[in-house]
């Protein structure tokens, strides 16, 4: 399914169509049809295809830099239930993210399922749905927020169980951010280009960004950053960074494309902190949890000091072991950092139930197990494209260790998921 902008040339006479099908609608009556066709081309329109088929519409007004005024939302009987209509209200909440959309209802009980609120005669929709998409399939819910393009819920609709952290600030208020273009931190938060010098805070500028989503359907979104005056100001680069997100069964997948549109080469670093709930139930512990990795593992950790930068001095840590233990000691000294695992699949697994998830992190050749220390409820598994600075290091980007490269037009892509195990 894909949406666009409405063409009176390739979509009137399949929309005036559906509009003769639909009980109760009388726009392509013959003394209207042409009045309401002018509207069309007038009007915000956005038009749902799947297939090749026409399968729903909207249409809009503008009054002027403040409200939208949804007047008509249709979808075709055959494709109801789909999420078509929520998704052809997404395109004017993102076309539109700074005014206020209202919706001209004759379907209340519609909009009041989507918790619309009823000012009136007319829906208002809240900002926070604005804000925020949603994908879904017969088992599962997924929430992606724009800014960041952070997935920020992952439940399932049958026992209600959340697997995304809920981001309480009292000790984490992320759920699952984005790092680009940095992973960790870089000395004194300041590294050079040449001659230049700026400035990144830990994990980079991109999880507090607005992305912009580009494309969407019932159970996959994708999402792009663009460069700008403002990000060059950070980051000397001119980059597209695209998140889509692919719901599918129990499964969901997280692939992220870079793009270097600039005429130099690219330097940067990709990697992801999802934070998943941990326990996932109120009667369990964080104790009965343990982390378990596909295969055994004789690794060593990369320790971090107190300012968050690698040491050089690797830890022993497993010895043919496939288990780590959640306990009030595992994370006491930061997060636990392994580079080049055997594994391609880690899982977070309550050892009674064997309720929980698993991560596939297949080609991240660093990853990193992290909470805080003080009891907080959750755990993150983050596939990683590099990792924070080393306290020696020089500051000069372009020698980073374990730097990726772009050459100008190319294009780098990766793919995580995260899969529910019970």
């Amino acid at each position: 399914m894909y949406i666009r902008k409405y063409s009176s040339e390739q979509d009137d006479e399949n929309l005036m169509k559906m509009i003769e099908d639909e009980e109760g609608w009388t726009y392509a009556e013959k003394e209207t049809s042409e009045k309401y066709k002018s509207d069309l081309a007038q009007s915000i329109t956005y038009v749902a295809y799947e297939e090749n088929e026409l399968c729903g519409y909207s249409r809009s007004v503008r009054d002027g830099d403040f409200y939208i005024y949804v007047c008509d939302l249709l979808v075709k009987p055959s494709h109801r239930g789909k999420n078509i209509g929520r998704k052809l209200m997404e395109c004017i909440y993102n076309d539109f993210p700074d005014h206020v959309v209202y919706v001209m209802s004759d379907v209340d009980a519609y909009y009041e399922k989507q918790g619309y609120k009823c000012v009136g005669s007319i829906f208002e929709v809240p900002q926070e749905e604005k804000n925020m998409v949603k994908l879904e399939n017969e088992a599962y819910e997924v929430i992606i927020q724009h800014q960041g393009a952070e997935l920020i819920s992952f439940k399932n609709k049958s026992d209600g169980i959340e697997y995304i952290w809920t981001g309480d600030a009292k000790y984490w208020a992320r759920h699952a951010p984005v790092l680009f273009p940095i992973v960790g931190k870089v000395v004194n938060n300041t590294y050079r280009v040449g001659d230049e010098s700026y400035h990144l805070n830990q994990h980079g500028l991109a999880r507090d960004q607005n992305f912009e989503l580009i494309e969407s359907s019932k159970t996959s979104a994708s999402f792009q950053l663009m460069w700008s005056q403002e990000t060059l100001v950070n980051y000397p680069y001119r980059f597209e960074l695209v998140i889509t997100y692919g719901l599918s069964g129990s499964e969901l997948s997280i692939s992220y494309k870079v793009i270097n549109h600039d005429e130099q080469v690219m330097y940067f670093n990709i990697g992801a902190h999802p934070g998943f709930n941990c326990p996932l139930a109120e009667n369990e512990t964080f104790e009965e949890y343990a982390i378990i990795f596909e295969h055994n593992e004789t690794v060593k950790r990369m320790p971090l000091n107190k300012d968050g930068l690698l040491l050089r001095d690797k830890i022993a840590y497993l010895e043919n072991e496939r288990h780590i233990s959640l306990n009030a000691e595992t994370f006491k000294n930061d997060a636990l950092i392994f580079e080049d695992l055997n594994s391609n699949r880690v899982s977070l697994i309550n050892k009674k139930s064997g309720r929980g998830l698993n991560v596939d992190f297949t080609g991240f050749p660093f990853l990193g197990l992290w909470t805080k220390p003080e009891g907080a409820p959750f755990v993150c598994i983050e596939p990683w494209y590099g990792h924070a600075d080393y306290t020696d290091f020089n500051g000069d980007f372009r020698e980073k260790e374990d730097i990726l490269r772009l050459e100008p037009k190319e294009i780098f892509t990766c793919q995580f998921s995260i899969h529910v195990e019970k």
